[in-house]
């Protein structure tokens, strides 16, 4: 009778147990992962980049869905962040939200998810340094210039403090939030000090280290505060050849915290000259060769943006896109895993991939 009684003790607390595990397990966090749809990453990511507002229309959706069916392009490089500041995560988070940020009208977690039901490889781009909400809604963090005022660039744009760990933590928190909804990458840009404007009437004079002492210390505390997250960093192409471009970015550096480096080495953004040839926009294979092999020599882990918008009355179109794609392989050889291409008006054709 008493083995009876303990038996019975053993299987209440047993059932007792699994039952609070399946409520606690019922909300929040918990419940967004285990809706995850898991998606294997391509051997090659050959991915287009996308502005969210472009995805919540269907029609456009199922064309981007047509394009992927057809080409060899299987990823894609959604703004979740941008340069404007705004966040495009339909979540309720006050830290994120107290400075209005939010933009819940676009349904990013819907978009996730049909993207990576197709098996679809979804990367989630968040714009960092330059934040003009941020900037305004909390000064104490923004890039301010010697007179005490906000700093903002030739065209007006506001940047935070690279050197702030609040700011470092805003951004980390986004990212945790896109990943929480099903994003397979986080992929960070504007991870530098500004690079045009009235540079020398920034005030730094709070700042010890350099500048790319400054970035070092960022890449390895998003890459602590991260683990077990993919994460990539976009860096000026001309990181590939010059140490030190002034805006705290090397490549070296980056390499020892993010899955991939990812070089902007857009043919039409290098200055007339560059490398003998008189208009670098004409020699797009010739162009991203050099970048990129050069890069090679010093990391193994680069993924390259591409150009696929028109600029100086130069069209990118199919044959300019495939001889960076070639150069690109060409380049890196053994330790080639893909593209991603950059059309700000999310242009792309599929005659063009």
């Amino acid at each position: 009778m008493k083995n009876k009684i303990i038996f019975f003790i053993l299987i209440l607390f047993l059932t007792l147990s699994v039952s609070f595990l399946l409520f606690k397990n019922t909300g929040g966090e918990e419940e967004v992962i285990e809706n995850k749809v898991e998606v294997k990453m391509p051997e090659n990511i050959n991915a287009i980049y996308l502005t969210s507002s472009y995805l919540t229309s269907e029609i456009r959706f199922q064309k981007i869905i047509s394009l992927i069916e057809e080409t060899e392009i299987n990823a894609v490089v959604i703004d979740v962040k941008d340069f404007s500041g705004k966040i495009y995560l339909n979540i309720e988070n006050e830290e994120l939200n107290k400075y209005g940020a939010l933009q819940s009208w676009v349904k990013m977690d819907e978009i996730v998810k049909k993207l990576n039901e197709k098996n679809i490889y979804t990367i989630a781009r968040i714009a960092v340094f330059e934040d003009p909400i941020l900037s305004n809604k909390n000064q104490s963090v923004a890039l301010k210039d010697k007179q005490g005022n906000l700093w903002r660039t030739y065209a007006g744009a506001f940047w935070v403090d690279p050197n702030s760990k609040e700011v470092w933590d805003y951004n980390i928190l986004v990212a945790k939030e896109a990943s929480k909804i099903g994003f397979n990458e986080i992929n960070f840009d504007y991870i530098r000090f500004p690079s045009d404007g009235a540079l020398s009437n920034i005030d730094y004079s709070t700042h010890i280290k350099t500048k790319r002492e400054v970035m070092i210390d960022f890449y390895s505390y998003l890459s602590d505060s991260l683990k077990n997250i993919i994460i990539s960093a976009d860096l000026f192409g001309l990181t590939t050849i010059i140490d030190d471009i002034g805006v705290g970015q090397n490549i070296e550096d980056a390499s020892k915290y993010f899955n991939y480096v990812c070089p902007m080495v857009y043919p039409s953004h290098y200055a007339k000259g560059f490398d003998g040839f008189i208009d670098p926009s004409e020699y797009p294979y010739e162009i991203v060769f050099k970048s990129l092999s050069e890069g090679n020599k010093k990391i193994d882990n680069i993924r390259p943006w591409l150009q696929a918008f028109n600029l100086l009355g130069y069209e990118y179109k199919r044959e300019q896109i495939q001889e960076q794609i070639q150069a690109s392989k060409d380049a890196l050889l053994d330790n080639y895993s893909g593209y991603m291409l950059w059309n700000s008006q999310n242009s792309y054709n599929i005659e063009d991939l």
